[in-house]
This record gives structure tokens, C-alpha cells and sequence, in this order.
């Protein structure tokens, strides 16, 4: 799975794992951007819960 902050980076991160002959590579359509607009879980290194504020 590779992701970027708003998909500008991660298309080329994928063309070039696929090149290099990784196969079942995927990609975050939108990045961490899209994903976190639709306030969608997120854990940390640690396991810590992204905890989204109330004015997001």
C-alpha cells in the first residue's frame, strides 16, 4: 500500500515498485488528504488513535 499527503507523489511510488516487479501494489486514492476528509480511523506507529477536533 502506498499512500502521499494528497496523491501528487505515491502514482509514481507505484509505477515504479510495479517496474521493479512487486506485484499486488495499491495506492490511497486521494492520499491521507481524502481520508482524513472523510474523518476515517487512524493509528499511529504507537497504536495511538488519531483523535480528529469537533471543528474539523
Amino acid at each position: 500500500m502506498v499512500y502521499c499527503g494528497k496523491e501528487l507523489r505515491s502514482p509514481a511510488a507505484v509505477n515504479a515498485l510495479v517496474k521493479l516487479g512487486f506485484n499486488n501494489v495499491y495506492e490511497l486514492k486521494g492520499g491521507l488528504a481524502a481520508w482524513k476528509n472523510k474523518r476515517l480511523p487512524l493509528v499511529d506507529t504507537d497504536g495511538n488513535e488519531y483523535k480528529y477536533s469537533s471543528m474539523q
